[in-house]
């Protein structure tokens, strides 16, 4: 995470709440192993990409994959084809944004 956010210009944290955070967790560590999607990146601009990608996962989509998985979905099933880190962000208002994004790394969340 340290060198993410040292390339990041921006960063937030959100935070959802959420019944079952530990199924939260489960869902998206039963995908590890499944690579990045790079692509989803340029996807953003793209409409109507589908974020359920056999192999692959970008970021704000694993997040609402996992969510949806654990029974607390983020968005309407009918709004889940297109997914960005703007999405999320929306969602939730961010508890912490520093104007240096390593100061997420010593931030106290509530």
């Amino acid at each position: 995470m340290a060198t993410r956010l040292a390339h990041a210009s921006r960063a937030a944290i959100v935070e959802f709440p959420v019944q079952n955070p530990q199924a939260v967790l489960d869902a998206a560590l039963r995908q590890i192993g499944r690579r990045y999607d790079w692509l989803g990146c340029a996807g953003i601009a793209l409409r109507n990409r589908d974020w359920q990608e056999p192999d692959s996962w970008f970021c704000s989509e694993l997040v609402a994959y996992a969510f949806g998985q654990a029974g607390e979905p983020l968005f309407r099933e009918d709004m889940v084809s297109r997914i960005t880190p703007q999405h999320l962000w929306m969602l939730a208002n961010p508890s912490k944004r520093p104007s240096d994004p390593m100061d997420l790394l010593s931030a106290q969340l509530p």
